[in-house]
């Protein structure tokens, strides 16, 4: 507060009511209301802000055998699936699923599972096939999985025409449910078991082969 002479008081009263209006201007821009907060916060970056896909490779993986129920094949460098049936009754049937589990990354801030793939790579296949891939509806583990003990499928399955080379299935809805509840993983099947004397066999690489492991490739983005 300036005073240019001590004896002029009209000066002074000038003075201070020119310093307190000027404070009262002041303290209206503190006023904490939503509208002067919003010139001081950030804003906030919509979206999802790490769009793309993902290729992972299977953390465990087994098959198992109806023809030797206890039997464990998870380092077996084959995975297996079959559809066979007795020869007039004599021995028990010989189906076979597999089961393939991976280890997802988690979702950044405000993403969500736009697309999900499951490949295998067919070493030898049976033509004509149906093979469904199910989200298996309990833990397992690969090195104690046996046809005795395992988890069976749930939900809908996606398919996948047998053949050798590459075969994929689109489980985009069964990753989206891993994501909001349990992922087990998958378990394969033909979809028609108990089916000719002669068998219908599917042989893919496992995770334990050098070439062609069991790939999950999740694509990740803004909500639809």
């Amino acid at each position: 507060l300036m005073i240019h002479d001590p004896d002029n008081w009209h000066e002074f009263i000038s003075a201070l009511v020119v310093s307190l209006t000027s404070v009262t201007a002041f303290a209206a821009l503190l006023t904490t209301t939503a509208a002067n907060l919003s010139v001081f916060k950030p804003t906030k970056l919509p979206g999802c802000r790490l769009p793309g896909a993902q290729t992972l490779i299977a953390a465990q993986d087994s098959y198992a055998d109806q023809d030797a129920p206890t039997a464990t094949n998870g380092s077996n460098i084959n995975l297996f699936v079959m559809s066979k049936t007795t020869l007039l009754g004599l021995g028990g049937d010989d189906n076979r699923r597999t089961y393939v589990q991976f280890t997802l990354p988690s979702l950044p801030e405000a993403c969500v599972v736009r697309a999900a793939t499951l490949r295998l790579h067919a070493k030898s296949a049976a033509n004509g096939r149906t093979i469904q891939a199910f989200r298996a509806n309990g833990a397992w583990a690969e090195g104690t999985l046996t046809w005795n003990n395992q988890p069976g499928g749930t939900g809908a399955a996606a398919t996948s025409a047998s053949g050798t080379g590459w075969r994929t299935w689109t489980v985009t809805a069964q990753v989206q449910q891993m994501y909001t509840g349990t992922n087990n993983g998958f378990m394969l099947r033909d979809a028609t078991e108990n089916d000719g004397t002669s068998g219908h066999s599917q042989n893919y690489h496992s995770s334990e082969d050098t070439l062609n492991r069991p790939e999950l490739i999740v694509t990740i983005g803004n909500p639809p």
